[in-house]
């Protein structure tokens, strides 16, 4: 039975097909004017040239203050909003527009790319506390876990097109989706793809705890490898995708950590997962793999949310 066969490309039979009613028409970049944010940017004006599509600038204002400090930082919120969009439209000859929103960022970005029909959100890294990050939601998780729409965490220095793209799959509806909606987008198209696989054998633990275990823990392992790599090799064939690489990796550490040393050796510029709900109810929990990887990871992160 095909991996796609109950997903997001069930209703096609020919991706050829689902690649020419898809494309980038608006990009929301979100900006807090901040030297991390210029990474969004710049990459949401590669991508708007790239595409030939609409890019839309946004900040939010905090209203939960006095309402002198909040006409203030309006004023100066939009004339630098004004600045920002001209000079793209100038220098870079986009089709640039700016938004201001008043309220909280992780409600006001998610609303205002529904409003915008935007099809994809792009945000700045994270600020390296990991303290922080470890115990209290950064503002661009929150966003992420409230969004309907796509977002691309900017973590790299964006200098082209993405090159290299690492798929991480469970083999789960949400990483089907993750991979349908990223072909949609048109961000695979001249990249080299590569498939991962991360697992960890459901009775390993109890394995490690003898040595006279050790060989069957071993047989167990390749097992596990070989189905996976089976169902990677049926992933490529049902989406057409050409895979450079179909890595099946152990967990050691962590999902995330074999994810991100798998990007770093085949220098993959850009890492797709998806949220991971486990519900279309459970928007709100992101899912530890997408957290650590959003957090930690040096390269850019897009992650494809749970429908609701």
């Amino acid at each position: 039975m095909s991996l796609f066969n109950a997903g997001p490309l069930a209703e096609l039979s020919d991706v050829s097909v689902f690649l020419e009613l898809s494309r980038m028409r608006r990009i929301l970049v979100a900006t807090d004017f901040s030297a991390r944010a210029d990474r969004a940017i710049r990459r949401g004006a590669l991508m708007a040239r790239q595409f030939d599509c609409d890019l839309v600038v946004a900040h939010v204002v905090d209203d939960d203050q006095a309402e002198s400090l909040i006409q203030v930082e309006r004023r100066e919120a939009q004339n630098l909003l004004e600045k920002l969009s001209l000079g793209l439209r100038k220098s870079d000859g986009l089709r640039c527009e700016a938004e201001l929103a008043l309220g909280e960022p992780f409600e006001q970005i998610p609303a205002l790319a529904q409003t915008l029909e935007a099809d994809l959100i792009i945000l700045g890294p994270y600020r390296r506390d990991r303290l922080k990050n470890i115990f209290v939601g950064a503002t661009a998780e929150r966003i992420i876990r409230s969004s309907a729409t796509p977002v691309l965490m900017a973590n790299g220095l964006p200098a082209a097109p993405y090159e290299r793209v690492l798929l991480a799959t469970d083999f789960s509806q949400n990483a089907e989706r993750a991979i349908s909606t990223t072909m949609s987008l048109g961000l695979l198209g001249g990249a080299q793809v590569s498939a991962i696989h991360a697992y960890l054998a459901a009775a390993d633990s109890l394995m490690a705890r003898t040595a006279a275990n050790a060989d069957h823990r071993k047989d167990y392992l390749l097992k596990e490898a070989a189905t996976a790599l089976a169902k990677l090799k049926e992933l490529a064939a049902a989406t057409g995708l050409d895979l450079t690489d179909l890595l099946v990796e152990h967990i050691e550490l962590s999902a995330a950590e074999t994810i991100r040393g798998a990007a770093s050796r085949i220098r993959a510029e850009l890492i797709v997962v998806g949220a991971q709900g486990r519900t279309a109810l459970s928007q709100a929990w992101l899912g530890s793999v997408s957290q650590d990887l959003l957090r930690f990871a040096e390269v850019d992160i897009l992650v494809i949310p749970t429908p609701r």
